[in-house]
């Protein structure tokens, strides 16, 4: 095991795969926006670099990617920051600086993150790149800047499968339904987005099995998976 970056690691997803990581043996460098529950997440383990990041701009991805090199080779990214809202609904009804926030986090910041990490990966003679989509990723349902933003997140991690595997340099997409996280809460009070349809399973996930699966996809057990998207959804995009 080597390094690993997790971004969106102070709670939900991100914080259940850092957790993950750490009981197979790797060495965590754990990003977000919110320090301090980063650190009281993390506290007094030397196995684990706590680096505030704004996803979103270039210099704090530029900032956390020097932290990581300083802490050892890094070898897997598990990305898994992002946001939604309640206002975010119809196209019509969305506000253009929040369509423009949502890209800017969700897209934008999947961009930066997979700038700053294939040359490390690169260096390390190879590695992988786990971007955390949704099942927005592969339907319309849910508000207008989130979806857009998620089909993006998949669009670009094919892209960079399609660019780089042949240098032994991984992605893949993780498309989670509904987990149960702080996002899923926001995003149930939205009038377009409901519980589980019929013939899924009756409950909501949770966020430690999308960490098994992204732990997984992050191991050499996973060393032929690139390009795709992996639904974890309680079998709702049979519908």
């Amino acid at each position: 095991m080597g390094i690993a970056v997790v971004t969106g690691a102070a709670s939900g997803i991100g914080r259940a795969t850092a957790a993950a990581l750490l009981e197979t043996g790797w060495r965590v460098v754990v990003a977000d926006l919110d320090e301090g529950a980063l650190r009281s997440g993390f506290h007094d383990d030397e196995r684990v670099l706590p680096v505030r990041v704004d996803v979103s701009d270039s210099g704090s991805i530029r900032a956390l990617f020097e932290a990581a090199d300083g802490f050892g080779q890094v070898t897997g990214v598990a990305h898994a920051a992002g946001i939604t809202s309640v206002a975010d609904q119809r196209v019509e009804d969305v506000d253009e600086e929040l369509f423009d926030r949502t890209i800017a986090v969700n897209l934008r910041g999947t961009f930066l993150v997979a700038k700053h990490a294939v040359p490390r990966l690169r260096a390390a003679g190879g590695g992988t790149i786990v971007n955390v989509g949704s099942l927005a990723s592969l339907r319309g349902a849910g508000g207008a800047a989130y979806v857009s933003s998620k089909h993006g997140v998949l669009g670009l991690s094919r892209t960079i499968s399609a660019h780089y595997t042949a240098e032994n340099i991984r992605c893949v997409t993780v498309a989670p339904g509904a987990i149960d996280t702080p996002m899923l809460a926001l995003a149930r009070q939205k009038p377009m987005v409901g519980g589980p349809p019929p013939g899924t399973l009756p409950r909501d996930g949770r966020p430690e099995e999308v960490a098994a699966l992204i732990r997984f996809l992050l191991s050499e057990d996973a060393a032929f998976i690139s390009g795709g998207a992996i639904a974890i959804d309680g079998g709702a995009t049979q519908y």
